[in-house]
């Protein structure tokens, strides 16, 4: 790996957020990640110019930005992350629907680079949260009550809910 030009220094993860942009919004080039680049070094592209077939895994990434010293710290922070998502179904139907839509992607770490990760986990994020609000709408047109009340817009104590579901059983 050093014959490349040495250790990121963190720089993959750090274009992971940039290229959350589609390639037609992105301004320039979209800079290649780390599968892209080993594909390309290796020479494995189809006759039509697209690469497929390689990923890092969180190790290899860990690796080639700090070091073997990166590959306890780089896991250490997913150990953060993980602990911080399971908070996230305190925040009610929000942090609920935003855990599902994340716990895929941090599953997804085991094959994939953090570029791409990064990636599906802001469109499923986003897409969960778009179906979230249309929910909250759909609730609100058909039972006519106020959905969002002073507590916030995903506050799970001020969902309408119809009397025959508000009762124990």
């Amino acid at each position: 790996m050093q014959s490349w030009g040495g250790y990121h220094y963190g720089g993959t993860y750090a274009e992971a957020v940039p290229n959350v942009l589609p390639r037609s919004l992105y301004p320039g080039e979209k800079p290649a990640t780390l599968n892209e680049s080993l594909a390309s070094n290796i020479g494995s592209a189809d006759a039509n110019g697209s690469i497929s077939g390689w990923g890092y895994s969180p190790v290899a990434e860990a690796y080639i930005n700090f070091g073997l010293a990166g590959i306890p710290l780089v896991f250490a922070a997913f150990s953060l992350a993980f602990g911080m998502m399971s908070r996230l179904r305190g925040l009610g139907p929000f942090g609920l629907v935003l855990c599902a839509a994340i716990t895929p992607e941090m599953l997804n770490l085991n094959r994939i680079n953090m570029s791409h990760a990064f990636q599906e986990a802001v469109f499923a994020s986003a897409l969960a949260c778009v179906l979230l609000l249309l929910a909250r709408i759909l609730q609100r047109a058909i039972w006519g009550k106020l959905v969002l009340a002073r507590r916030g817009a995903f506050s799970s104590r001020s969902c309408a809910r119809p009397a025959a579901l508000s009762r124990p059983y």
